[in-house]
């Protein structure tokens, strides 16, 4: 599972992962790329265009209510993988 940050900042959010050219999108690929069975994506709640950019890369939306805070996050898994 790689998770990513809350905050589109630094080499820690998923965006910079795919966007990058420098640090952030060598972590993210090596991060991706490092698992054997299934790659799981933590993201934060995404928005309609972002769920777009994340589908087109082979994962499928899953989106998990946390009854302890009361919001929804989304998680993501590769469609090659599940």
């Amino acid at each position: 599972m790689v998770v990513s940050s809350q905050r589109n900042t630094g080499s820690g959010h998923w965006k910079q992962w795919i966007e990058s050219d420098g640090e952030a999108k060598r972590i993210g690929y090596v991060a991706s790329t490092r698992a054997k069975y299934s790659l799981i994506w933590a993201v934060p709640t995404l928005k309609k265009g972002e769920k777009i950019i994340i589908e087109s890369y082979g994962f499928k939306a899953i989106e998990i209510k946390d009854d302890n805070l009361g919001e929804g996050k989304t998680y993501t898994e590769s469609e090659d993988e599940a």
